[in-house]
């Protein structure tokens, strides 16, 4: 619930954003990196808003996912604070309290 309260701003402006352009709130990250031929291939990670990205951990014991960060842009986890080139692939920890989110450094 704390993280919800965190992110109202953010996602009261994403779905304003709804509703003057009609892009969607969660999509695919070839969305805003079109020219990265990576993210084409990539199914279970995607954007919250143009500056979230979101890793949900599926395989039941995981405590630790590896995602690719889209290229063109740096990435900071949003409970780490450590800052990720985009372009690679990464492994984050993953603990049950935390689930690997990322924010665009720098968003639109």
């Amino acid at each position: 619930m704390a993280l919800r309260e965190t992110l109202a701003p953010y996602i009261m402006t994403a779905m304003q954003r709804v509703s003057t352009t009609g892009q969607p709130v969660n999509r695919p990250l070839f969305w805003d990196f079109p020219n990265d031929p990576k993210v084409w291939e990539v199914k279970d990670v995607y954007l919250f808003g143009a500056d979230m990205l979101v890793a949900p951990v599926t395989d039941m014991g995981a405590r630790n996912r590896t995602l690719y960060l889209p290229k063109g842009a740096s990435w900071q986890h949003y409970f780490t604070q450590k800052l990720y080139t985009g372009g690679q692939s990464v492994t984050v920890d993953a603990p049950l309290d935390e689930f690997p989110l990322f924010t665009r450094k720098g968003g639109q």
